[in-house]
């Protein structure tokens, strides 16, 4: 069973830099960026450590952008309040729906809190099943 930092997790699932690569180690539960075109102030140390054990490091992927969709009309459909729900489901026929779906969030203080904490747990739950399927690593996400 390993821990593994919620904040750092989510900044994994969410890169969309090509140049930078986030890895769990698999036996601490931590999350380390990697990147060969910007300098991390470690020397290389950590590029040594992906040669030297390469079954210990992770890769983390993105969350797909399709599985992103999903979470977000979940949500949507969970949302109570009618005006707001039909406000964020319009956003899915707009051109960059992500982007626009974040910007109505943003007029609904009480729903973005919910939005967070849904989305959280959400990706937390996916890191976790991914985990156990590929790797059969069980994870605490916190």
């Amino acid at each position: 069973m390993i821990t593994i930092s919620l904040r750092n997790l989510k900044q994994a699932l969410q890169n969309k830099a090509a140049e930078m690569q986030w890895f769990l180690d698999s036996q601490t539960g931590q999350i380390k960026l990697h990147s060969e075109d910007i300098d991390l102030g470690d020397d290389g140390a950590f590029a040594d450590q992906l040669d030297i054990y390469p079954d210990r490091y992770i890769l983390i992927e993105p969350i797909p952008t399709q599985a992103q969709f999903k979470i977000m009309i979940d949500f949507t459909n969970e949302v109570k309040d009618n005006r707001a729900k039909v406000e964020l489901a319009q956003t899915f026929a707009q051109k960059r729906p992500s982007l626009q779906y974040m910007r109505t969030i943003e007029r609904y203080p009480a729903i973005k809190k919910q939005w967070r904490l849904y989305q959280d747990k959400r990706h937390a739950a996916h890191v976790q099943a991914w985990l156990a399927d590929k790797y059969q690593i069980e994870a605490t996400i916190r």
